[in-house]
């Protein structure tokens, strides 16, 4: 290839062993040509070397050499696309799920943004937005078997991603991580994702059905959560002319706020609907309404995204569901499925004797139905408590209810997953959480 010289006459380039490359060593032969318009002098050559002599590894700068030094890198080893040694290819062996869905998906192997197969779109920093755009479930906690991705998405940084082994806080995480130190080698330790020297974006979770932490039972975010979910405010009255987002980190203890930003809803919309806080996109929740009154005659959602200094608008879509439901139970915004969150109805009155699980998903240009089920919860229950949308298990939503009076004296905990043709219960757990405080707040299962 030939290169071009900058205007302090110095060029670079960078180079990639496949890991279809026969083994052994590999080198690159640099022939230079001097000679400008104006005369030209003594033409010297700086090759920036790849971690010489690792395994695989193609991380940052190792080296420096002249012209008579040769850079070299190894080729060979088994991780399926990607680089042996690399955080990828760690990823990629923990959880090949993640990987085969978003390809699976339309989310493509190879380079993008014009910068070059180096700068593909599974570097480290870019499996978060990957996994989001596929609808792969992903969130700020924690948990065993999930994938942690630090960087900046969509741009030159090659970010990194380690596999979570165990963790007890948002602070506290045991990750097994490879080319940590741009040399191919692998550790398992425990650190503080969130003082790493690249920015935490989050964690990647279920995979398709039956696969990631959780598969067959419980995903992230069947309470309790490892640290517990940051603390959030939808702020709708007494605003600055907009409908405000504001939140407390869990990490701090909620006493240190993690944003507070403006958007693009108007808080005369707040009689029409329901405010939600969802999900996450660009570090942030994302925001969502559920507008049941003076529609086009189906249920909307709509749904904003942190964009630099505030949320603007992502998605404005009808559903298949009618306002006329409003009374029958609850709507509420979960998950994640064909890039979009997912729409969900618990219906509680004038139902076929039970609870019952209805939800869309946004296919084409709305959302329409994928799931009708009942479940073996009664709706004369619904004074007693309430009833929420939560995770994934059998590639569903589980049916989670918080059960806050006729207890045995304490806040309950019952949820069920989709078994068959119907939900039923996989848990019935009590809580150290008083009933008393019922009237002082509210309770959820989550995040979600």
């Amino acid at each position: 290839m030939t290169l071009r010289a900058d205007r302090a006459g110095r060029t670079a380039w960078r180079w990639l062993i496949l890991p279809t490359s026969p083994s052994g060593t590999w080198r690159i032969v640099v022939s230079c040509v001097s000679g400008h318009a104006r005369g030209s002098g003594t033409t010297r050559v700086l090759v920036i070397t790849r971690a010489r002599g690792s395994s695989g590894a193609i991380g940052e700068p190792a080296s420096i050499a002249g012209v008579a030094g040769e850079p070299v890198g190894r080729g060979g080893g088994v991780c399926g696309p990607f680089p042996p040694g690399q955080c990828t290819c760690l990823a990629y062996q923990k959880r090949p799920d993640v990987y085969n869905t978003a390809v699976a998906h339309g989310v493509p192997a190879g380079g993008e943004r014009g910068l070059g197969p180096e700068y593909a779109v599974w570097d480290g920093g870019q499996w978060l937005v990957n996994a989001q755009r596929a609808g792969i479930p992903t969130g700020s906690q924690p948990v065993a078997g999930a994938l942690v991705v630090w960087g900046v998405p969509n741009t030159a940084s090659w970010g990194h991603v380690a596999y979570v082994e165990a963790a007890t806080s948002p602070t506290h995480v045991l990750v097994n991580e490879c080319n940590w130190d741009w040399k191919g080698d692998c550790r398992t330790i425990w650190e503080n994702p969130q003082s790493a020297s690249e920015p935490l974006q989050g964690y990647i979770y279920g995979g398709p059905a039956g696969n990631g932490p959780g598969a067959g039972g419980t995903q992230p975010g069947i309470g309790p959560t490892v640290g517990g979910s940051d603390l959030d405010f939808v702020k709708t009255v007494n605003t600055a002319g907009t409908v405000e987002v504001h939140w407390a980190t869990a990490a701090s203890g909620y006493q240190q706020r993690g944003g507070d930003f403006a958007s693009d809803f108007s808080p005369a919309d707040d009689a029409n609907g329901h405010f939600q806080l969802f999900g996450s996109a660009n570090g942030a929740p994302e925001l969502g309404f559920i507008k049941t009154i003076n529609t086009g005659g189906t249920v909307e959602v709509h749904w904003d995204t942190l964009q630099g200094s505030s949320y603007k608008r992502v998605g404005d879509f009808t559903s298949d569901f009618s306002p006329a439901d409003a009374g029958n139970g609850t709507w509420q915004l979960f998950g994640s499925a064909n890039g979009a969150p997912e729409l969900g109805f618990i219906k509680t009155i004038n139902t076929g004797g039970t609870v019952e699980v209805h939800w869309d998903t946004l296919q084409g240009g709305s959302y329409k139905r994928v799931g009708d089920f009942t479940s073996d919860f009664s709706p004369a229950d619904a004074g007693n408590g309430t009833w929420q949308l939560f995770g994934s298990a059998n590639g569903a939503p589980e049916l989670g209810f918080i059960k806050v009076r006729n207890t045995g004296g304490t806040v309950e905990v019952h949820w069920d997953t989709l078994q068959g043709s119907s939900y039923k219960r996989v848990g019935d757990s009590t809580s150290d959480f008083s009933p008393a405080d019922a009237e002082n707040g509210s309770w959820q299962i989550g995040p979600f």
